[in-house]
């Protein structure tokens, strides 16, 4: 397999082709030498620039009772990942759902999770990494009575529109109010970025209630 340079995708880009992250020959993109992401992802870049966020102009997003801190944003990384910090009272649980289009992987900050992953269970405490391959039925909750704070990694990039559209600018940088959370709305920002809920909120003997 030939490996292509940074300078190749230059000259490609400049031509109206690009090369895909695993590719081996060069796509058709649009005319601003993008390729689309699955599912309605941000545009893929061929050629990404360096940046660096602090930590204060991340935006803040209140996100099904989170506050969601998105840091690795779609469009600055050229589409190959995106990376939100997520805040999670205790008692929180996702739904059990599908990610279609993308690999997701968390890293726990702080306090500790427990899901599952297709048909086995999983936990997870600070400093500990959890892969969630795509196609895969999955789902977490807060393990304990303290808060859970971790990092997640979506490849590629998607999540952090997903989050932003279905969620609300945060208006402080805590915990939002308890809320229903509005079933429409996440239904139809999952279904554009590839994200389909197919079952309840995880559970597990000894999960503290919502």
């Amino acid at each position: 397999m030939r490996t292509y340079t940074r300078r190749d995708v230059i000259a490609w880009s400049a031509a109206g082709l690009s090369v895909g992250l695993v590719g081996t020959a060069p796509r058709a993109t649009d005319a601003s030498g993008q390729v689309a992401t699955p599912a309605g992802g941000d545009m893929m870049a061929s050629v990404s620039d360096h940046y660096a966020l602090a930590t204060d102009d991340a935006e803040a997003i209140w996100f099904i009772g989170t506050l969601a801190l998105v840091k690795g944003v779609g469009r600055q990384t050229g589409g190959a990942l995106a990376t939100v910090e997520f805040l999670h009272p205790p008692g929180f649980a996702t739904p059990l759902h599908v990610h279609h289009a993308a690999d997701e992987a968390f890293y726990v900050l702080t306090g500790k999770m427990r899901g599952v992953c297709g048909d086995q269970e999983w936990q997870a405490a600070a400093g500990a990494f959890v892969w969630l391959p795509r196609g895969v039925p999955h789902g977490y909750v807060v393990d304990g009575e303290e808060p859970l704070r971790t990092l997640a990694i979506a490849i590629p990039a998607g999540f952090d529109r997903f989050v932003i559209e279905a969620g609300e600018p945060a208006r402080e940088r805590t915990l939002p109010p308890p809320a229903a959370p509005d079933i429409e709305k996440l239904v139809a920002v999952g279904t554009k970025y590839g994200i389909e809920n197919v079952g309840p909120p995880v559970r597990f003997d000894g999960t503290p209630p919502t």
